[in-house]
């Protein structure tokens, strides 16, 4: 086996599913993390190579169960194929870690499970880590006691190519979540109206009117320059074409090993955002936030 523990998730649970495989590769727990094996899925029949995973590669498969995993088409295949391992061996296999109650088709109510609205991660990854410890059949058996050896942690360096693809795929990830929030605001509040005007490619504006009145506006374009590439913002009154004002950006930064983001925006703290760092998802959603402040009462 190639892993102690295969971790399966939906998209729009990365976040937790992020900290949780940061946390256990520091331990030095051999993780599946999606993100890790980027350069290996690559090109690969993801069909054939996720069911060998979660089937036959790992000690055990934590599942992050909520309503976004049981809808998704890739969650059903890797708990398909999870299952089908915990069937032919009659033993502990999946261990589920609930966001929420929803049933998972084929996952016994009975089955043991942690809660993470009780739980911290990091004493999610404690539990894993005696799990694992405990466990009779390790992944790979010693035949004799071995000298542990300890890795320092080495900076992992990203190209300026690999910066740029990231904040391209950044800004088009914020975007879409522009357009798809919109069209669910809309449909729970039909007083409500938003346009999104694409500008050019890195460039979009979104206006925010309630019972046809004007309440918000907002600029966002990716700015490249010689000093620092962002993701900047402009709200209120603002020239479309002169990119010169603005109210801060996302900046690529680097934390445990990973391209994320960093802002300077002012009033970013007023938002309850104390991250320091940010995923993209996480970036998306304080841009969304801001931009609704002024219908909140």
């Amino acid at each position: 086996m190639n892993y102690d523990i295969a971790i399966s998730f939906a998209g729009e649970d990365r976040e937790i599913a992020s900290q949780i495989a940061s946390l256990l590769k520091k331990r030095n727990i051999s993780v599946f993390y999606d993100d890790y094996e980027k350069h290996k899925l690559w090109g690969v029949n993801l069909y054939d190579h996720l069911s060998d995973v979660y089937k036959n590669k790992a000690k055990y498969c934590l599942m992050i169960i909520s309503q976004n995993y049981a809808n998704k088409n890739w969650t059903n295949l890797e708990r398909e194929n999870a299952q089908a391992r915990a069937f032919e061996e009659n033993k502990e296999y999946i261990l589920p870690l609930r966001l929420d109650n929803t049933e998972i088709p084929g996952l016994p109510k009975t089955i043991g499970y942690l809660s993470l609205r009780e739980n911290s991660i990091e004493n999610i990854v404690n539990i894993i880590e005696l799990k694992l410890n405990e466990s009779s059949d390790p992944i790979m058996q010693p035949q004799q006691e071995k000298t542990k050896i300890r890795i320092p942690n080495i900076k992992k360096e990203f190209s300026e190519r690999k910066q740029d693809i990231f904040l391209d795929e950044t800004f088009k990830f914020i975007k879409n979540y522009f357009h798809q929030a919109s069209a669910a605001l809309r449909k729970d509040y039909p007083e409500i109206d938003i346009d999104i005007i694409d500008v050019h490619n890195f460039k979009f504006l979104v206006r925010l009117y309630k019972a046809e009145k004007s309440i918000n506006n907002c600029k966002i374009w990716l700015s490249r320059n010689f000093r620092r590439k962002q993701i900047l913002i402009s709200e209120g009154d603002f020239s479309i074409d002169n990119d010169n004002s603005h109210i801060g950006g996302l900046s690529v930064a680097i934390n445990d090993n990973n391209l994320c983001l960093e802002s300077d925006i002012f009033g970013y703290n007023n938002f309850d955002m104390n991250e320091k760092y940010l995923s993209k998802e996480k970036a998306a959603e304080y841009f969304w936030l801001r931009f609704l402040k002024p219908l909140e009462y």
